[in-house]
């Protein structure tokens, strides 16, 4: 495995990592939305994916009995991490985006 292999597989079981040029500090409303939309897209891809490696796994255990729950451990932690980051900014979005008074 090549160094940047082996550093995207590293990266993609960090619970708390960020994509690049995500600012959770952003104190405007625009970033929150375009961060909701990228990660509602990513989010419905990877569940897509999820759902995929899940049946496809499901039918590779049962034909050769075999397990492999690591891949599906590493997608749905991603799956999670992914969900989290939609909650923060649709969270965000909405506090940006109450007008006071």
């Amino acid at each position: 495995m090549s160094p940047e292999e082996e550093d995207a597989v590293r990266h993609a079981g960090d619970p708390d990592r960020l994509l690049p040029n995500e600012n959770p500090q952003s104190d405007l409303a625009e970033d929150a939305r375009h961060w909701r939309i990228v990660y509602r897209e990513l989010l419905t891809f990877k569940q897509g994916l999820l759902d995929v490696a899940d049946r496809g796994l499901a039918e590779i255990a049962q034909e050769h009995n075999v397990t492999d729950t690591t891949t599906l451990a590493l997608l749905r932690a991603q799956n999670d991490r992914l969900r989290r980051r939609l909650e923060f900014w649709e969270s965000r979005h909405q506090a940006l985006n109450v007008k006071p008074g």
